[in-house]
């Protein structure tokens, strides 16, 4: 059998070859373009830091940003980052729509307050 004989009984053959790299450029293509933009840093402070402009969270707000929920309410999340003092670092990326969301009612940076503890946080543009 030559190469066109097969080539004509298999004729699919590099039409789904082709269709996958398609796909899998496109898949990729749409995982690099679909990044988030902003990425949200939270530290603890010390007992020390009384800052007189930390906004109080309520339920509300966790409610409204559910991501800082796992961070400050739950600490169910992880720090990404413990300095030497034992402060932890904790962040999460917000889409672009989420970010105004909360610059439009918290700030782009500033203080946080939720029972009693002592919260700073700032964005950072990260694409």
């Amino acid at each position: 059998m030559t190469f066109f004989e097969t080539l004509k009984k298999y004729w699919y053959v590099p039409f789904a070859i082709f269709g996958i790299l398609l796909l899998s450029y496109f898949i990729l293509f749409v995982m690099m373009v679909n990044d988030p933009s902003y990425r949200l840093y939270v530290y603890e402070l010390n007992d020390s830091h009384h800052p007189s402009n930390a906004i109080t969270l309520t339920e509300e707000d966790f409610k409204v940003f559910p991501k800082l929920a796992p961070i400050i309410r739950d600490k169910s999340q992880k720090p990404s980052y413990t300095d030497s003092e034992g402060r932890s670092t904790y962040y999460v990326h917000y889409w672009e729509n989420e970010h105004y969301a909360f610059v439009s009612h918290f700030g782009n940076r500033g203080d946080l307050e939720y029972k009693g503890k002592l919260y700073r946080f700032d964005f950072m543009h990260v694409d």
